[in-house]
């Protein structure tokens, strides 16, 4: 079983010095990880923007399917997607990420920028970094960036309160989530008060669904598995199956959560094998009557070098996907007891 090689975050940038980052390099490359979700778009168009109030100018590079929808929510941003040249700049910003295995093939160019790179993000395990601005209190990265904002002394717009609320938006499951505290969303209010429109965010990103999703979804809630006595369940979806559907993973948002809305259920891994050979694995989970989940989905994924939050994670393991979900529930079964 591969071990994680990412620690804890140990030392951080505060918001002054991070601000003093952004002064200091007036023309920076945004990058984020693999397959971009809420949080990574909205953090580089925010970080963008940000570069722009102060003075400079930033480009951002995205690797991996970038949902049209989010896209189409701010179209004109100078965004490069999947370009198979190496990235040239004088800085770099990473955002929603500190871990090397998330930057795809733009990891070695990253680390040969360390001395010009920031990394900005909310996750509490990553690969260290000399210049890195972490708050693993947060709900989402966007919320740290809105924290920075003002710092610099910005006062928030409507070009500034919308990517700030898509990132805070989607990484709390739309405020349904344990990470939707009270300064989520008091900080939701402030951006709804800024001019961000939650309307608008909402149907780009969970309005505009694909046709394949409900097929795919039928798959693999019927394939469930329930493990230590209800309290797990694990399903999967093999390459075969996304071949048929005509789609991608990518339409699949959210589905992992769907079985934790039956009772007793704690927490919920999805098996999707797109790429033959290699499985992602999804994983979510719910606090208990004490606010704590029956099992730390971002440890459990770091035995596969993956990671993320206590609640929410994620690992890729090699194999097809019956070798993949069989290792994984060994793993599972092994931990809980």
């Amino acid at each position: 079983m591969k071990r994680s090689n990412m620690p804890q975050h140990h030392e951080t940038m505060n918001l002054s010095q991070t601000i003093g980052w952004f002064r200091e390099h007036q023309k920076v490359l945004v990058l984020t990880h693999v397959r971009p979700d809420g949080d990574a778009w909205g953090s580089a168009v925010a970080v963008r923007r940000l570069m722009e109030r102060l003075g400079g100018s930033a480009t951002i590079r995205l690797t991996g399917w970038l949902d049209p929808m989010m896209r189409e929510l701010f179209p004109d941003e100078p965004v490069t997607f999947d370009d198979p040249n190496p990235p040239e700049a004088e800085a770099v910003v990473v955002v929603d990420t500190s871990a090397e295995s998330q930057l795809d093939r733009d990891a070695a160019f990253c680390r040969s920028m360390e001395d010009r790179l920031l990394v900005i993000d909310h996750h509490a395990k990553g690969d260290q970094w000399t210049h890195a601005c972490v708050d693993a209190t947060l709900p989402s990265t966007t919320a740290l960036l809105a924290k920075l904002m003002l710092e610099a002394g910005l006062s928030l717009d409507q070009d500034l309160a919308e990517p700030l609320l898509l990132g805070l938006a989607t990484d709390t499951g739309w405020f349904r989530h344990a990470n939707a505290d009270a300064g989520a969303f008091a900080l939701a209010g402030s951006l709804i008060a800024a001019g961000a429109r939650r309307d608008r965010l909402y149907q780009a990103t969970e309005g505009a669904q694909h046709p394949a999703r409900l097929s795919l979804m039928a798959t693999a809630l019927g394939r469930l598995e329930w493990l230590a006595e209800g309290q797990v369940a694990i399903t999967g979806l093999a390459h075969e199956d996304f071949v048929a559907a005509g789609a991608g993973a990518e339409v699949l948002a959210g589905v992992v959560n769907e079985p934790l809305s039956v009772r007793g259920c704690g927490v919920s891994l999805l098996c999707t094998e797109v790429t033959p050979g290699l499985v992602k694995v999804s994983l979510r989970s719910i606090p208990d009557e004490h606010g704590r989940p029956i099992l730390d989905v971002a440890e459990f994924a770091a035995q596969f070098g993956g990671g993320g939050h206590r609640m929410a994670a994620g690992c890729r393991v090699p194999g097809d996907l019956s070798t993949a979900m069989a290792t994984i529930r060994d793993a599972l079964l092994a931990t809980i007891s």
